[in-house]
């Protein structure tokens, strides 16, 4: 019974982890589409579902522009990517023997990717922070930014559990050589 129950939890994390991945890819996508747009057509974003429109940006310096477009794009294929790589460690992990070399690999790249995250999150809020001291922001940008403290514990947490894994497999390695 417990068994199957937490296989079934398993799979229904690695479903969100999944359908997680799928939204924020979409919203990566329609991100750079309106970037796209905003370079080549900037009379159509206005018709564009997220409207972020930062023409008067664009305007006042194309540097700014261009800087602001490229954290927040940075961010959203960043988390996008963050959760692919959670989807492959829900494939790569098996549950009856969980300590491989494999695991640990993605649990790394995973951490350094939250870790990037974060330190990119802090460059972009600043940064926002001293853009909006000379111009207004449309409120759309705030919703591709993260909270860069919380990246960075949560990089600590698995770093810890990535240590973890790495001596469990160092242990695993010692029991199959005693059998």
């Amino acid at each position: 019974m417990k068994n199957s129950m937490e296989q079934f939890i398993f799979i229904a994390l690695r479903i969100l982890a999944w359908i997680l991945f799928v939204g924020l890819t979409i919203e990566a996508g329609g991100l750079l589409v309106n970037f796209v747009f905003s370079v080549f057509g900037p009379e159509n974003v206005r018709l564009l579902y997220e409207k972020m429109d930062l023409q008067h940006l664009k305007q006042g310096s194309a540097f700014h522009y261009y800087a602001v477009y490229s954290l927040l794009l940075f961010l959203a294929v960043g988390k996008s990517y963050l959760f692919y790589r959670l989807t492959q460690l829900t494939h790569h992990i098996n549950l009856t023997h969980p300590f491989s070399e494999k695991v640990v690999r993605t649990l790394q790249q995973i951490t350094s990717s939250v870790v990037s995250l974060a330190l990119v999150g802090y460059v972009a809020k600043d940064y926002l922070r001293q853009i909006e001291k000379w111009t207004v922001l449309p409120p759309q940008v705030g919703t591709y930014l993260i909270d860069p403290a919380a990246f960075l514990v949560m990089g600590a947490m698995l770093t810890i559990i990535s240590i973890i894994f790495r001596r469990g497999v160092e242990l695993q390695n010692e029991n199959d050589l005693t059998v």
